[in-house]
């Protein structure tokens, strides 16, 4: 290969690790607080997880993502059983704070899925979802040995949180309750059946 090419060649590996944006990654959280409710009425059940964590990033594409323009999503499991629930939350549910410092989705009739509202900002994320569509998990085990909450906004970072062991405070048939998990040391691996829980594409 002559000079000419070898720069022509060197060019176009360039141009491409330019163009290629960075891949998101997984990323674990602590889980403040986990709390799952099945009553014998479907109708209230509740889903309500908070992470409050440093690691927690906004403005940037690495962990917020602009659901305004990209949507999310939320991941619900259990990795014992693979019960899972994948919710899409679309692009038109979400609104950037007047201060430009929080992301918040409200969907109140859920209509779109079981989530009603979620507030995403700097070193915090909270997820409130209701009613009879909370149906991926059931609560009907004698108890949970844990349970995950994978979040991703966009094409950002999969923020993942995981309550087993010491963290679970409730454990019992139609209720769990789980308080301070520490981050995982990795992601837990999503049930098939759910997978891939992403937000929805964008043309």
């Amino acid at each position: 290969m002559n000079k000419i090419g070898r720069l022509l060649a060197l060019a176009s590996v360039v141009y491409l690790a330019l163009s290629v944006p960075a891949s998101a990654a997984d990323k674990p959280i602590e889980g403040r607080k986990l709390l799952l409710r099945d009553p014998v009425n479907p109708g209230q059940r509740r889903l309500q997880f908070i992470s409050k964590d440093l690691n927690i990033t906004f403005g940037s594409n690495g962990d917020s993502d602009t659901p305004t323009t990209n949507g999310a999503s939320v991941l619900v499991f259990n990795p014992v059983t693979s019960e899972c629930q994948c919710m899409v939350l679309p692009a038109s549910g979400w609104k950037l704070g007047s201060l430009g410092k929080t992301y918040a989705y409200h969907d109140v009739a859920v209509v779109s899925s079981a989530i009603k509202v979620v507030i995403m900002k700097a070193q915090k994320l909270k997820i409130v979802g209701v009613g009879a569509g909370l149906s991926g998990v059931t609560l009907n085990e004698t108890q949970q040995d844990e349970i995950a909450v994978h979040y991703t906004s966009g094409n950002g970072n999969k923020l993942c949180a995981d309550f087993s062991g010491l963290s679970i405070v409730r454990n019992q048939p139609g209720a769990f309750l789980a308080l301070n998990a520490p981050p995982p040391g990795a992601c837990a691996p999503e049930p098939a059946a759910c997978t891939p829980c992403v937000p929805p594409i964008v043309p």
